[in-house]
């Protein structure tokens, strides 16, 4: 059997190789350990590097797109801009002729065209058979544009072979009675005098809408018919 100090000198041998390979492990465990760091710290430093040029790459073509689409949006602004221009000038000419013609049809003297509150009908007397009726003013048509509101000469042409129809409905109704009485009295200011006959035909109101022009045969029996005609087979009849 060993002795004893043959057994502490293998101990000892032992602790020795592990000393050993306990600070070899160390030292290369260190060294590892640092070239690992040095190694992160090159790809990092790398891929920073990478990661700054291609922010910069990007921003460099955002730049360039950015100002492309401005320089285009600016093109087509200018574009537009023109073309409004273009298109506002010739809406303004056409609106100058149409409204110029309007004027001149206004201004004249006319019992088919004159407002009814004009100063005209306090000088107004009969037409002889030499004026000739082109047409009658029914009001005024208004169109609200997106540059400004266009007032018209609502005229209608002179009742001829063709016939005139309002149609209309609840609180529309007695406007468009009013507006048939309208053109009633300028037909009568405006035609001369034997030129025109009415034949009343009123179902609906029955006879109350044309009662005022049933007077007319007070001076003139042939200028309207004995009565205002309400009933079916009279209006048939007629």
């Amino acid at each position: 059997m060993a002795s004893e100090r043959d057994l502490i000198k293998q101990i000892e041998s032992q602790i020795a190789r592990f000393t050993q390979a306990f600070v070899a492990a160390q030292f290369w465990h260190g060294r590892y350990v640092e070239e690992a760091e040095q190694k992160y710290k090159e790809r990092l430093a790398e891929d920073q590097s990478k990661h700054q040029r291609a922010l910069g790459q990007a921003e460099e073509s955002y730049q360039a797109a950015s100002k492309e689409v401005q320089r285009r949006l600016s093109a087509n602004e200018s574009a537009h801009q023109q073309a409004s221009s273009k298109v506002f000038s010739i809406y303004k000419m056409i609106v100058e002729e149409t409204l110029g013609s309007s004027q001149e049809i206004a201004e004249q003297a006319s019992p088919a065209i004159a407002p009814w509150d004009s100063a005209f009908w306090a000088q107004w007397t009969p037409p002889s058979d030499s004026e000739a009726l082109q047409g009658l003013q029914l009001g005024t048509l208004s169109d609200e544009g997106s540059w400004d509101t266009l007032t018209l000469l609502a005229l209608l042409p002179f009742i001829g072979e063709r016939a005139f129809l309002i149609k209309a409905g609840g609180q529309g109704s007695a406007q468009a009675v009013r507006t048939i009485q309208s053109l009633l009295l300028r037909l009568l200011a405006s035609i001369p005098p034997g030129k025109l006959r009415f034949v009343f035909l009123d179902p609906v109101g029955l006879g109350q809408n044309v009662a005022a022009f049933m007077h007319l045969s007070d001076h003139d029996e042939a200028l309207v018919t004995g009565k205002a005609w309400t009933e079916p087979q009279h209006i048939e009849q007629r």
